[in-house]
């Protein structure tokens, strides 16, 4: 707490909400426009998928800025034909406490097995 209070650690787990309400869009339409070049780039053969990585505060708090911008992101992907994998349920399952270090919001073990593990069915759907 003495750290925080003199300005040389912040709190733990803060908003910062970088991308505002009226951003959304651009931002959305800006970054499935760079997924689709890089796709572009890759032999037509090659699986695509974005993982989508759900923020701590929808995790923890079901915040509805967080929940709108993945939604967003997964249906503008579909749009473009991009596949995402979406782990949020498996996060919502556990809860943001068991998935997250207490002192910041990077996911632990059990967050990287269930991100990996969503990586893993898409994979093992991919036709042989």
């Amino acid at each position: 707490h003495a750290l925080i209070y003199v300005g040389l650690a912040a709190e733990s787990h803060q908003y910062l909400q970088q991308i505002k309400e009226d951003e959304l869009d651009i931002a959305v339409t800006e970054t499935v426009k760079e997924l689709i070049n890089l796709k572009r780039q890759l032999p037509n053969d090659t699986p695509f998928a974005i993982l989508i990585v759900p923020s701590r505060f929808e995790i923890r708090d079901s915040n509805p800025h967080y929940q709108k911008l993945r939604t967003k992101i997964i249906s503008t992907l579909k749009k473009s034909n991009i596949p995402s994998i979406d782990p949020i349920d498996g996060f919502l399952e556990k809860g943001f406490t068991a998935t997250h270090f207490p002192h910041d919001g990077h996911w632990n073990v059990l967050g990287h097995k269930i991100a990996a593990t969503s990586v893993n069915n898409w994979i093992s759907k991919l036709p042989k």
